[in-house]
């Protein structure tokens, strides 16, 4: 688990550690408890004062660290008739079932259900230290887990579990700058989200509700606006270790735009032969077009040399006509996405023809708004991206910060200069 090697360490269970710090299991410094869920169809049980939290709640956190609001709450009632206790504010409430590692401090007593194991701390743990340790040894409790339906994570398991324990105050500075990471990555997340629905609401406000065409804009196929729609050959190519990269669905769905920090690559040959068919250029636009996450349209923005798997179909406008960056935007509206919904073919994974695609119904309002909306769109994007790169650096950071915390390096280099 821990790696660090010092005049100051210690050869443990779980790895070397500071001299000072100890090696003790969960159990010892938190109770553990489970949840239990009231009977849905006893109405006197429900829509009380009491926060009834669901692994849904915690996952809607997006990585914050503390709960107060739930989307459901039980009455007295319904707590008396479950074998479930209320659980004190400040506790670490994990989820334990299914979807499993996910943690929030709840800051008012709540009740949890079964899908949770919730570490009530007793005075020698910080219970912001216990959360962000406890979310640094998700891959680890998740291996604890059973079950043939749905994995599970036993209480019994997790209080066996060894954990390093450092002193209370080192523990507070630990959890301390965490957070802080944990934070500046929650408001990063906040300012792209934000970016993103700012576009949509600069399209509607330029080009209004497409279900009604309130603005009267005229009507066009897909297929009038662009000079070519396309595909590769049903065929995949080779991977190769080093080569021209690959895009495939997945490198679509990262944000909005192509991500090329984790491609598959193929050999020149096969890109060559690719290329005759469908060659992908800046400007150009992908579309997803198999697979759950069909119907997603992102741009072309480099002149570096790729090709594309059969998943994407490829679009090249024609200018005279339509913006590309228009195109991207009108493509990913909910109107264009109920079409291809539509459209769709194929038993278990949706296939998207290319024939389906040239069908698709937009609206083509005059170049030179469209052209003014790109702009807008470049700015914000611009913004959009600088956000990634900065919560990359960040969550890079935090990454980096926990490994080095929870080995007891940070600490032990702090106490050795005091």
């Amino acid at each position: 688990m821990h790696t660090m090697n010092g005049p100051n360490s210690k050869p443990t269970e779980i790895g070397d550690l500071p001299e000072h710090w100890k090696v003790v299991r969960l159990e010892e410094v938190a109770e553990i408890v489970g949840g239990a869920t009231p009977l849905t169809s006893v109405t006197e049980y429900w829509n009380g004062d009491i926060p009834f939290v669901t692994p849904t709640d915690i996952t809607k956190l997006d990585g914050h660290s503390t709960i107060r609001n739930t989307a459901k709450r039980i009455t007295k009632k319904g707590l008396k008739a479950i074998s479930a206790k209320l659980i004190p504010s400040g506790s670490v409430l994990m989820t334990s079932r299914a979807t499993i590692g996910f943690c929030a401090i709840n800051e008012v007593p709540v009740v949890t259900n079964q899908g949770f194991a919730t570490l009530i701390c007793r005075d020698t743990i910080d219970n912001l230290y216990a959360l962000h340790l406890l979310r640094s040894l998700k891959p680890q409790i998740e291996q604890l887990a059973n079950g043939t339906t749905f994995k599970e994570v036993s209480r019994t398991s997790l209080r066996k579990l060894l954990i390093p324990l450092p002193p209370l105050p080192e523990q507070i500075v630990i959890a301390s700058v965490l957070e802080k990471a944990c934070r500046l990555q929650a408001k990063r997340r906040l300012i792209n989200t934000r970016c993103s629905h700012l576009v949509d609401s600069i399209f509607f406000k330029m080009f209004g509700d497409l279900f009604s065409n309130s603005l009267g804009w005229k009507r066009v196929l897909i297929q009038d606006v662009c000079i070519q729609i396309t595909d590769i050959i049903h065929k995949m190519p080779k991977a190769v270790d080093e080569g021209i990269p690959f895009i495939s669905v997945m490198n679509l769905t990262k944000g909005d735009y192509i991500d090329f920090s984790d491609v598959k690559f193929i050999s020149k040959d096969d890109h060559v032969r690719l290329i005759q068919r469908c060659r992908p250029q800046q400007g150009d636009v992908l579309y997803t077009r198999i697979g759950v996450n069909y119907g997603i349209a992102r741009l072309v923005e480099t002149n570096t040399e790729f090709s594309i798997s059969y998943s994407l179909a490829l679009l090249k406008p024609d200018r005279q006509l339509i913006h590309p960056i228009f195109l991207k935007n009108i493509l990913n509206t909910q109107f264009v996405k109920l079409q291809a919904d539509r459209k769709t073919r194929g038993i278990g994974v949706p296939d998207l023809g290319i024939k389906e695609i040239k069908s698709l119904e937009i609206m083509l309002p005059p170049l030179k708004l469209q052209e003014e909306f790109a702009a807008l769109a470049t700015k914000v994007t611009s913004i959009q991206r600088k956000q990634i790169d900065e919560y990359q650096k960040i969550d890079q950071l935090s990454k980096s910060l926990t490994m080095m915390f929870f080995s007891g390096k940070k600490m032990s280099a702090s106490n050795s200069q005091t």
